[in-house]
């Protein structure tokens, strides 16, 4: 009797088993079908959609700005430029004009039988006032032809009045060729300083003002080098000291002609960058020029995605444009990866208790195998599977959450949460950076209960008698 109710009851017991095991791989079937759907669904139309249109239309968008941003950079380097060379042909004409007063001079200066017969003039006005001199207790000496010339002091101008006009003027002691080379230095120093002093003033011109100065202190050096060599105190006035001036006609001709050059380097330097302005500018006009083009072309592409501005429902047409669907796209993306992975992690937790089921049920795991686990319940993200497998099927649930992180990047290098862009979207920059926020804590939410669900039934899975044998590759891959 006793052995009759035990055994009814054990029967009681493996039925009231079955039909667990059957409820859950109902529901299993059912979560697994509802995973499937919306697995498919999201990765479907997210991919789709992000290559019809959230990526042609972001990156459009991104290039337009890009270019727009170009075109008014250049033509702010395009106006400085052109202002800039219009400042060259004024410099240029003055340097023409002061290269005509070296020649002039050059005329005044090097007219030599004027310059003889002044000097003849000067030695013969010395050796009067030698003779005059003689005697003079102060000047007598130079007057002999034994010192220096005098000191102008108080009581030889008072003897002599003649001198007074001597004590200004610096060659007034100096006779024939000295007198010449005397004369020479002082005049073209002279000028120099006149004509060179205003090169140093500031200038509102930018080109004039660098340009003139660096001419100012090149003529400097060229004037000082020859006024020395004049006055004896320099073997040459040539930079390179072997070439030696013994004739004062031709050596005033190189030193004007020097000078002369020293104005047309400038000028040819000028005129060079001059030149360079000018072509810059026209290759700023021909990029500027391809730029409007590339845009226009872009604006057709724009143009060509207005049929995507509404959005037609069963209760008519969303009021959502183009700019708010690319913006909201990461959000979706998002919402779609958290829906789909509860919808996984449900499913795992389901194939988890099927399969406790199944191994309480056949202890001598002879029955329900490993294989036959996961032959007659398929799943995508199979704890059964090896790792690569694994690997493949994570990488594949991760593509919208992938999208998601590269959609919020391509939004932000094409610079479309802020500027232009977001002055026709209906929402704040903030509030949607907001929502990629909420977004971001969506896919980690999503990861996380995959996660937790997959690591439980690993977890769960130590090899147990047959199972510890049967650890092996299980045959063909996920099923859905």
């Amino acid at each position: 009797m006793g052995s009759g109710l035990t055994a009814v009851n054990e029967d009681k017991d493996r039925k009231l088993a079955e039909e667990q095991i059957g409820i859950v791989f109902g529901l299993y079937q059912s979560k697994s079908k509802g995973f499937r759907t919306m697995f498919f669904a999201t990765a479907t139309f997210a991919t789709l959609i992000f290559l019809i249109v959230f990526y042609p239309y972001v990156t459009f968008r991104g290039e337009r700005y890009q270019l727009e941003a170009n075109i008014a950079t250049w033509n702010q380097e395009q106006t400085a430029a052109l202002r800039k060379a219009s400042g060259y042909p004024p410099v240029m004409d003055e340097l023409t004009g002061f290269q005509l007063e070296v020649a002039r001079l050059w005329l005044e200066l090097v007219n030599w039988r004027d310059l003889a017969d002044q000097a003849a003039k000067k030695t013969q006005v010395l050796s009067a006032l030698k003779q005059r001199l003689h005697d003079d207790p102060n000047a007598g000496a130079w007057a002999r032809g034994q010192g220096s010339p005098p000191v102008l002091s108080s009581d030889l101008l008072e003897r002599h009045p003649e001198l007074v006009g001597m004590r200004d003027e610096p060659c007034a002691w100096h006779a024939g060729r000295d007198w010449q080379r005397c004369k020479l230095a002082e005049e073209i120093s002279t000028w120099h300083d006149k004509r060179t002093t205003p090169f140093r003033y500031r200038h509102p011109s930018e080109v004039r003002a660098h340009s003139f100065a660096l001419l100012a202190d090149r003529l400097d050096g060229l004037s000082a080098r020859f006024d020395r060599w004049l006055l004896g105190k320099t073997e040459s006035w040539h930079t390179d000291i072997k070439t030696v001036g013994t004739d004062l006609r031709d050596e005033t001709r190189n030193f004007f002609k020097e000078y002369w050059r020293e104005i047309h380097h400038l000028k040819s330097d000028l005129a060079r960058q001059e030149g360079d302005l000018n072509r810059s500018a026209s290759d700023r006009a021909k990029w500027i020029s391809e730029h409007q083009q590339t845009i226009a072309h872009i604006d057709k592409q724009l143009e060509s995605m207005k049929g995507l501005q509404g959005i037609s429902t069963p209760f008519g047409e969303l009021p959502v444009g183009l700019n708010e669907l690319v913006l909201l796209f990461p959000l979706l993306l998002a919402t779609g990866f958290l829906a789909y992975g509860s919808a996984l992690a449900d499913t795992l937790r389901l194939r988890h208790t099927y399969h406790e089921f199944c191994r309480r049920q056949d202890r001598a795991h002879t029955v329900f195998t490993r294989e036959h686990i996961a032959l007659v319940a398929p799943l995508w993200l199979d704890p059964l599977e090896p790792l690569m497998r694994r690997f493949i099927a994570w990488a594949i649930v991760a593509v919208p959450a992938l999208l998601f992180v590269l959609a919020v990047l391509l939004l932000i290098a094409n610079r479309l949460l802020w500027g232009d862009f977001m002055e026709e979207a209906r929402l704040a920059n903030w509030m949607y950076a907001l929502l990629y926020l909420l977004g971001l804590a969506m896919t980690a939410e999503g990861f996380r209960r995959i996660h937790v669900a997959d690591r439980a039934y690993r977890l769960d899975l130590e090899p147990i008698g047959e199972d510890a044998a049967s650890d092996e590759t299980l045959g063909p891959g996920p099923r859905l």
